[in-house]
């Protein structure tokens, strides 16, 4: 069977038998495409994953001119540059979120620094007795 007349068979009879045809046949083109792009093996196998999850929702709707390998390719293309702007995105939160916390240990610190030199005159206020049972506590 063609690729159109495979698709067609799984978008009208959910024919696992058909899609798995597909993926066999250009699991290997989305994946090599994913990986030149992404230059990372595991975000080329999501990007794989995608494209064949969007084949598989709009089976039923490509047109019958569609050629299906330069369909795919399009397709990864696209998934990929989206992967890689959620990736960037991603790292530029956990970025920011690494320097709001260098910002709160700083601030700490910067409270210690305040509060320090007070606690030991509290404490030296104290009476012998009661320091020592606050520091044995």
């Amino acid at each position: 069977m063609d690729d159109l007349a495979l698709l067609r068979e799984y978008a009208l009879h959910k024919s696992e038998t058909a899609f798995e045809t597909i993926v066999s046949r250009y699991a290997d083109l989305v994946y090599a495409a994913a990986r030149r792009q992404v230059r990372d093996p595991s975000l080329a196998e999501e990007v794989t994953q995608a494209v064949f999850i969007l084949l598989a929702q709009k089976a039923g709707r490509l047109a019958s001119s569609t050629l299906l390998p330069g369909w795919l390719y399009s397709a990864t293309w696209f998934t990929a540059r989206r992967a890689l702007r959620n990736e960037q995105l991603r790292h530029q939160r956990e970025g920011e979120a690494a320097m709001h916390a260098l910002t709160d240990q700083s601030n700490t610190h910067s409270n210690w620094d305040e509060i320090a030199p007070v606690l030991d005159e509290a404490m030296m206020r104290l009476s012998e007795r009661d320091r020592n049972a606050i520091l044995l506590r």
